[in-house]
């Protein structure tokens, strides 16, 4: 009796204090985002596929969330883990968006969150921009329909200081000839027809034209009947826009082929690799190679269909363990060329290693060498063994980038070192041949930058983009020496890992992605930037300039 007395009275006293309860806690230790997606007239959109990434380097196992909009189109994320994040949303019929973009692709940068412990978010509003398409027919100089013609549709922007040709969308023409290309954002853009890949397999034979002389066949061909990017007219394309009765008369012109073998190196015989055929200074065909081909098992290879010109031919083997690749140039005129070797070399394997200044624990970044003449490509990634040494293989003479990746936080590359050239800011010049070893040393004292940009009236500006890049900085270490990040929904920065030393500042309204690295773009506004001198391990704040849209689009426009 006295037990359920004091049992009675231990409950009255504990009334007035409830259990903890773990979702309170929860909530407490973690963020909460909620919103909304509408279309362009402000109704809901339903189905909407909305993905939370988190804004980190995180090569694997990256930490997003989704959801998807209900019929009042909202979406919701709970006990999101505190940190930097992107918000982006997709439907079918709708471009691909990132919230907060000052543009209307996937590509621009979007507004970053900046999510604390027991935050909540609310009315975070998307207006999808809707689909652009073309659509059209591809004919033969009669009129007649194409079938099974490939149609890409591409735009200009930037790469390298040049200006080039990008794949934004392809198909293939049905049995009347007809195309569709959809999920376009609006911009300018030029459609080609292609109908000169094979059709057979590499170890079939290739019909041959019975007329040898004069013989004529369908070429790349842009829209409406050229034969470059130069003579083509551009399409422009608005939001939610269809243009149609787009048709392109395919072009016949004189064509020749290349007939050879690939040849291994190491045992003279007979080796079986892809080839690919590029003009030489061709930049519009970088969104996708038009000669193409694999050799047979005997070797022997036919690239064919290909206009008068000046041809680069590499050829690689399949293996990415053990590559081995060839390079050759042919000159075609007016008649075909027979009789190509295509010697397939295992390049040199280029070893190193890596050290880390200071006592902590062993890390493993990834060591590339990256073909800054664009017909290689880029070598396979080196393996850093415990010690910290690693091979590259396969490597052949060329110019190329040394590109370390995956640091962790407040690392970063001090010096790399091949034999007596110190290579951490220029390029790697192998075509002499390989003498030395790649030292690379990297510090755990990289410096950091933090800011607010502000307009003119001194209003915080979100999700814009600012862009920091060392003074006197060579153009083939832009890749690696140039950084980049976007201001959160408060107009604040943070960019970490960086190299002590001299830098330039400046933050974008508006920006294509490709200008940024592109050093002659960005010499126009070293006058306009806010000088950062960085010291071994130091934390500054600073303000960037804000660069309004149409300076940037005059300054573009000015460019060769």
């Amino acid at each position: 009796m006295r037990l359920c007395l004091f049992c009675l009275l231990l409950c009255a006293s504990l009334g007035g204090q409830p259990a903890p309860d773990s979702a309170t806690d929860a909530a407490s230790r973690t963020a909460h985002i909620e919103g909304q997606v509408l279309t362009q007239a402000g109704e809901p959109l339903r189905k909407v596929t909305v993905r939370l990434t988190l804004n980190e380097n995180r090569r694997s196992n990256p930490v997003y969330y989704t959801d998807t909009t209900d019929g009042a189109g909202k979406f919701v994320f709970e006990d999101v883990i505190p940190g930097r994040y992107m918000l982006s949303a997709e439907r079918t019929g709708y471009l691909l968006q990132n919230y907060g973009a000052r543009g209307p692709t996937n590509s621009t940068p979007g507004l970053v969150l900046t999510l604390a412990a027991g935050q909540s978010m609310k009315d975070l509003d998307f207006k999808l921009i809707p689909q652009g398409v073309i659509t059209g027919r591809v004919i033969d100089a009669d009129g007649d329909p194409m079938p099974g013609v490939d149609v890409w549709v591409s735009s200009m922007n930037r790469f390298r200081g040049k200006s080039q040709l990008s794949l934004r969308g392809a198909g293939r023409t049905d049995d009347q000839g007809g195309f569709r290309i959809a999920n376009l954002s609006p911009g300018t853009y030029y459609v080609s027809a292609n109908d000169t890949q094979p059709r057979v397999r590499p170890q079939e034979i290739a019909g041959r034209p019975g007329r040898v002389l004069n013989r004529a066949s369908s070429v790349i061909t842009y829209y409406p009947a050229s034969l470059d990017a130069a003579g083509a007219i551009g399409l422009q394309i608005l939001a939610g826009s269809e243009l149609r009765g787009i048709d392109i008369r395919m072009r016949q012109e004189p064509v020749f082929s290349i007939r050879g073998v690939t040849i291994d190196a190491a045992t003279g015989k007979a080796a079986t690799a892809n080839l690919i055929a590029r003009l030489k200074g061709d930049s519009q065909n970088g969104f996708g190679l038009p000669w193409e081909t694999s050799s047979r098992e005997d070797g022997t290879f036919e690239l064919r269909n290909l206009l008068r010109g000046e041809y680069v031919l590499a050829a690689s083997t399949n293996n990415p363990s053990d590559p081995a690749t060839g390079r050759e140039e042919v000159s075609l005129s007016d008649s075909d060329v027979t009789g190509v070797k295509l010697t397939l070399s295992k390049g040199t394997t280029v070893t190193g290693s890596v050290k880390l200044e200071g006592d902590g624990p062993p890390i493993h970044p990834m060591i590339a060498l990256s073909d800054l003449e664009g017909m290689l490509g880029r070598s396979s990634n080196a393996q850093i063994e415990d010690d910290g040494t690693f091979a590259l293989h396969g490597v052949m003479t060329a110019k190329y980038a040394v590109l370390v990746d995956a640091l962790p936080e407040g690392v970063y590359v001090k010096s790399i070192r091949f034999g007596q050239q110190d290579v951490t800011r220029t390029k790697l010049d192998l075509t002499s041949g390989v003498s030395g070893t790649l030292d690379i040393l990297l510090s755990p004292g990289a410096a950091e930058v933090s800011g607010t940009v502000r307009n003119k009236d001194g209003v915080a500006m979100s999700g814009v983009e600012i862009t920091l890049w060392p003074r006197g900085m060579p153009p083939e270490s832009v890749w690696n020496g140039l950084s980049s990040s976007s201001t959160d929904q408060n107009g604040d920065f943070h960019i970490t890992g960086l190299v002590p030393g001299a830098y330039y500042a400046v933050a974008w309204e508006e920006v294509e992605s490709g200008l940024i690295y592109d050093i002659a773009f960005l010499k126009r506004f070293e006058s306009q930037t806010t000088a950062v001198t960085l010291e071994e391990g130091s934390r500054q704040t600073v303000q960037p300039k804000l660069i309004s849209r149409e300076d940037v689009a005059a300054e573009a426009a000015k460019l060769p």
